[in-house]
Formats: structure tokens, sequence, C-alpha cells
């Protein structure tokens, strides 16, 4: 449960106690401590490193099945780390979309201001801010987003995160709106 929640310090403490109460899971454990490990070994790397080590964490929380420690990889990168760059950018973008189709963040619109803080995104810091504003907004009112136009980006992670707040709706309408503006393969 706790490797589900993006805990790994606890989940490795419980996965001692299981086998403190039943040597016999031992072998099944075996694996988890493994990714335990691979997990705690990555988050050492993601902390210093950029966002190649960042991805790599994320990505090993997605193998334990973790969307929120895959989220908070992210998250952390982007308000810890040396920031994006332009090679970086739509393998940064597949990584958050992957996350966010899996796990809600505590606040998606913290994860949009950390992107907002990003050098690589300075010029779109207006739109970022709209759309904080859209997933702070309570009403799942499609009203107020943005032109599919100005969502080329931004549009499929927006909406994810939109759809995962419960705001299904305002969801739907961007991707309808972005889906009539740009050709499928975009």
């Amino acid at each position: 449960m706790e490797v589900g929640r993006g805990h790994a310090a606890a989940a490795a403490a419980a996965l001692g106690q299981a086998l403190e109460i039943d040597p016999k899971l031992k072998g099944e454990a075996g694996s988890l401590g493994g990714m335990l490990e691979a997990i705690g070994q990555a988050q050492a790397a993601a902390a210093s490193g950029g966002w190649p080590e960042a991805r790599a964490l994320a990505d090993l929380w997605l193998e334990a099945g973790s969307g929120e420690g895959a989220l908070e990889a992210i998250t952390r990168f982007l308000t810890r780390g040396p920031g994006l760059t332009d090679e970086d950018q739509h393998d940064f973008h597949f990584a958050l979309d992957t996350a966010l189709s899996i796990a809600t963040p505590p606040s998606a619109s913290n994860l949009f201001a950390a992107l907002a803080r990003q050098p690589l995104y300075a010029r779109r810091r207006p739109l970022l801010q709209r759309i904080c504003a859209l997933l702070d907004a309570g009403a799942d009112e499609p009203a107020e987003l943005p032109a599919a136009e100005e969502m080329r980006l931004l549009g499929g992670s927006t909406a994810l995160a939109l759809a995962g707040a419960g705001r299904r709706r305002a969801a739907i309408t961007m991707l309808g709106a972005m889906s009539l503006a740009f050709h499928k393969a975009q």
C-alpha cells in the first residue's frame, strides 16, 4: 500500500516488519525489496541529476504501480532540479501525461505552477497561470478554457489533470476542441 502512495521508506519499513512476523514471505518479498532498493538509488541520483535521472525515478515508480510516486518525482524535479532543456521537453510531457493518466497530484495547480517557474516555459507563464486558475476552480464548467491553439503542448496534460480532479466535462470539452484544432498526429 505504501508503494502505491509513493512512500518508499515507509514501504521498506513495512516490508521489514512483515518479514519479522512471517519469514516465509522472504521469497515473495525479494522482488519488492529489490524494487525498493532501486527506487532508493534512483532517488539519490535524481536529487542531484537532470531530467534523465528524474525520468528514471518516475519510471521505477510507474513500474511499482505508483502514479503518485511518479508525479512526486516529476514535481520534485521541477521545483529542485536544474531545469528542463529543449531536448527534454517531449520526453518530459510523455512522462507527465503517463503519470497523470494513472494518478492525480494532490494539487494539480501546484504541478503546473512549478512548470511555470521553468525557464523553458517563460513565454507560456500567462497560459500556465490561467491553467492553474482553471484547475483551482471548483465547478466542472468548460467556459473558461484557453483556446485550443494555445494548448498544443499542454492541452493533454491539462485535460488529464481536469479529469483526475473530477472535472470530466471540462476535460472532454478541452479534448474535443483540440481534436478539431489539430491534426490527429499532433
